[in-house]
């Protein structure tokens, strides 16, 4: 900028500084289920760390000593508490666009209470601070059920979120737990139809999903033609960060000749839990089972 003032030229600079900015997803206190998986976010945006440090601590009561969670350092891991030692990991493919989030697995009331996220090096030991809160053990609402189709026909697996989550953004993914099969993946409105690799060639064709649903939650799936060798486990989960599972379904299919069925293929694999609100099996075993959308399904909490 200048400005004119009797004829002469007086020169007026300006210094424009652009620090580095914090961004944190999420709430500042999170609440999470005893036994759950839960993930701690902190991120820089848009920076790159996988050259520099960040360090994640567990707080004590009066705030002047600390557990050490994690500590990424220029690609190594030192060593942590015994009491996370094992369960707890970072986003390897994130750490370029900045994600210093952490997820600790199986979750104890020990852990609950207030960790701090730290990055030294880039932003003068900024920190930011989550309470976790651990509640009561998540049950599984339902018994995984039983659906019989006969070979041939369609079939539907049922699955919708209890919350009635908005789907459209997320990925989610079907798997054959028996085989280990992929069977259907949703990817913020991709799908294996779309060129994506990774769908077994046992499915391909023959999987839909609900398209017009997935803002009510329902994440069910339709097969088509089902042959015997699709009776098995199907398990679903919404996935977040670094393919982490948030919430599934479990449903056990038994594909049936008709005239001949087995009585050891009559009940699923026997399950912890026995409530009621589940997927329902239909009383003739020629019915398709229609997707459910309050709360029905195999979900956890």
């Amino acid at each position: 900028f200048f400005c004119l003032n009797n004829f002469s030229l007086m020169t007026l600079h300006v210094n424009i500084l652009i620090n580095t900015c914090f961004y944190f997803p999420g709430p500042k206190i999170i609440k999470v289920k005893e036994g759950d998986d839960v993930t701690l976010p902190c991120s820089l945006w848009n920076k790159d760390i996988r050259s520099t440090q960040f360090i994640w601590q567990k707080m004590s009561q009066n705030d002047e000593s600390q557990m050490e969670v994690f500590l990424y350092d220029k690609g190594e891991l030192p060593d942590q508490s015994e009491q996370f030692k094992g369960r707890v990991s970072h986003c390897p493919s994130g750490l370029k666009h900045g994600d210093a989030s952490i997820t600790i697995r199986n979750i104890t009331r020990a852990d609950g209470g207030v960790y701090r996220c730290s990055i030294p090096l880039i932003r003068k030991h900024k920190k930011f601070h989550i309470k976790l809160v651990v509640g009561e053990p998540r049950l599984l609402v339902g018994d995984p059920k039983l659906i019989k189709v006969e070979e041939g026909r369609d079939v539907t697996l049922p699955c919708s979120l209890w919350t009635k989550e908005d789907l459209r953004s997320t990925q989610f993914i079907w798997e054959n737990t028996d085989s280990g099969q992929e069977v259907f993946l949703y990817d913020k409105g991709d799908l294996y139809s779309d060129e994506r690799p990774g769908q077994s060639e046992k499915f391909k064709g023959r999987v839909s999903h609900f398209p017009d649903e997935l803002e009510q939650g329902n994440a069910s799936i339709i097969i088509r033609n089902t042959t015997r060798a699709d009776s098995g486990e199907y398990r679903f989960k919404v996935l977040i960060l670094c393919f982490f599972p948030f919430l599934y379904c479990v449903i056990y299919l038994f594909v049936h000749v008709i005239g001949l069925q087995s009585e050891k293929a009559q009940s699923p694999p026997q399950r912890d839990c026995n409530r009621k609100h589940c997927s329902q099996t239909a009383p003739n075993s020629s019915i398709v089972v229609q997707p459910l959308l309050q709360g029905r399904t195999c979900v956890t909490l």
